[in-house]
């Protein structure tokens, strides 16, 4: 089992121009976070400050006076290099006021956003098939602290913890408070104006690149036609899909599932394979779970299974030439009134049959006399 540690802050706000608000943070195991944290100190100390504050960082102002444009570039630079280092993956949540639907399961962006910041870090365990203790820590101050921690307890595990601290407190929060900087300067400048049909203001920051060559996800909720989409886009660029759209999260039944924008089929994320059993009309039964564990099952009969394994091979390999193939018991030529036909018994008890040519069926009928 793994002791894994969360730490998240926030940028911005949807009622100030450009109304973007941001949530942003880092994975990491305890025993990382420990060495992190001892480097990341040490960093500070260097340089003599206090605690860092990217805003700060950027213009030289409240702490930062005393260090020079290249001083400040060289404190960030080795802080980045702490974060590639030691975290496992960044991950940022966006809002955008004219985006951004109000729900009555979400009192507020700021407890969306945690929530969002909590279920990523549970998902990514999931993924990796790990079992893990987790921590999570929170910048502490902010107004919708108390229901942020209200809505996200009840997806809590026992085993896991939530902390508001400052960042002179918990000095990895200054991690995150890099990253939510970075990911809301990142969206305000290249990653809304994509998204709304425009321009980019300006080229992403080169400190921004450097950041997100290593692991990141950004996601970034949006609306339309009184239903939320999340949008995906995950660093580094070799990390990317061909391509990638926006998708819903249905919870209204009894699974969890996605749909991508303007598509109407379930899309069901598989988080492990439970077990098989048989059914009904010897149909396979094969349970998996899902999201938040919610337990689904797929029932084939032998001609489908084949034929569903035949599409996710030709899926995942790019090949077209894979050739579903069945077992059969039996293979006879019968004769209608009209025409003779191939029947193929299968091993389920299923059969297909076949309108051969005459010719064909003469030395199908021969051969199978010889056996």
């Amino acid at each position: 089992m793994l002791m894994i540690e969360g730490y998240f802050d926030e940028s911005g706000d949807l009622d100030t121009p450009p109304g973007i608000f941001c949530l942003a943070g880092y994975f990491i195991e305890t025993e990382a976070a420990q060495l992190m944290h001892a480097e990341w100190v040490d960093v500070l100390h260097q340089y003599q400050l206090g605690y860092f504050h990217m805003v700060d960082c950027a213009h030289g102002t409240d702490g930062f006076e005393h260090l020079n444009k290249n001083e400040r570039i060289a404190v960030e630079t080795q802080l980045i290099g702490l974060i590639k280092k030691y975290t496992i993956e960044g991950f940022s949540i966006f809002a955008q006021a004219d985006g951004y639907l109000k729900s009555d399961d979400a009192p507020d962006p700021y407890s969306e956003c945690a929530s969002g910041c909590v279920e990523a870090l549970r998902i990514f365990l999931k993924m990796g098939r790990v079992d893990g203790k987790i921590s999570y820590f929170f910048e502490k101050g902010h107004d919708s602290a108390g229901n942020a921690y209200k809505h996200i307890a009840q997806k809590l595990r026992k085993t896991d913890t939530v902390t508001f601290a400052s960042k002179t407190e918990v000095p990895l929060l200054q991690a995150a408070d890099l990253l939510a900087w970075q990911s809301a300067k990142y969206a305000k400048d290249w990653l809304y104006p994509k998204l709304r049909g425009k321009a980019p203001i300006r080229q992403p920051r080169k400190d921004f690149q450097s950041l997100v060559e290593h692991s990141h996800s950004f996601l970034y909720m949006e609306s339309k036609d009184g239903k939320k989409y999340m949008g995906i886009e995950v660093w580094p660029l070799s990390k990317r899909s061909p391509s990638s759209v926006s998708m819903s999260l249905n919870s209204d039944g009894p699974i969890i599932y996605f749909q991508e924008q303007g598509s109407s089929t379930p899309i069901i994320p598989i988080q492990k394979t439970v077990g098989h059993r048989m059914g009904g009309g010897r149909m396979v039964y094969v349970a998996f779970d899902g999201l938040e564990d919610k337990r689904f099952a797929l029932a084939f009969d032998e001609p489908h299974l084949i034929e569903a394994l035949s599409v996710l091979l030709e899926a995942v390999y790019g090949s077209n030439e894979i050739t579903p193939v069945f077992s059969a018991q039996t293979c006879t030529v019968e004769d209608l009134a009209r025409a003779s036909i191939m029947r193929v018994e299968l091993g389920n008890g299923a059969s297909m049959a076949f309108h051969l040519p005459a010719d064909i069926i003469e030395r199908l009928r021969s051969a199978l006399a010889k056996k």
